[in-house]
């Protein structure tokens, strides 16, 4: 995880849903980090209610990327 030097801007990891193929959510950006950093998962927190759900990424440099895995927390609603 993590590219460059101790004096380079790290990379953002961006990701934004489509929830009820309505309407994309804004961009929402996390750091990458920089070469030498250890920790490996990215948490975007929560992306609202809805019935389906499409994520799309996207990473701000050009450099190498393998994602691994995603998941995803589902919850029931509480309305009728």
């Amino acid at each position: 995880r993590g590219i460059g030097g101790p004096n380079d801007t790290a990379p953002q990891f961006s990701l934004r849903c489509l929830r009820d193929n309505k309407r994309y959510t804004r961009w929402n950006r996390k750091s990458m980090g920089i070469a030498g950093d250890t920790e490996t998962t990215i948490e975007f927190g929560p992306f609202g209610f809805g019935r389906t759900f499409q994520f799309e990424w996207q990473i701000s440099d050009n450099c190498p990327v393998d994602l691994i895995s995603m998941s995803a927390q589902v919850s029931p609603s509480e309305q009728s």
